[in-house]
């Protein structure tokens, strides 16, 4: 379905098969504890991208119609 890779996470790619796996990554280390502004340190990305991201990510777990995103999670939970 998706590859997580390090060189995807960390790039500034906008296709959206780079995209939604790097913003579940940044909704994971959240829920790991991790503060926003280390998640954004360790990442390179703003403070904001990572609000923005956990959002989404959870908007995307709890609302009807995203049926692929929620498949793109179980992977990322199976393999994490």
């Amino acid at each position: 379905m998706c590859e997580i890779t390090g060189q995807n996470v960390l790039s500034e790619s906008k296709i959206r098969s780079v995209a939604i796996p790097r913003m579940m990554v940044m909704y994971q280390l959240r829920l790991e504890g991790i503060s926003g502004s280390d998640v954004a340190r360790l990442l390179g990305k703003n403070h904001s991208t990572v609000i923005y991201s956990a959002k989404r990510v959870n908007d995307m777990l709890t609302t009807p119609g995203y049926n692929a995103e929620r498949e793109i999670w179980k992977e990322f939970q199976s393999k994490i």
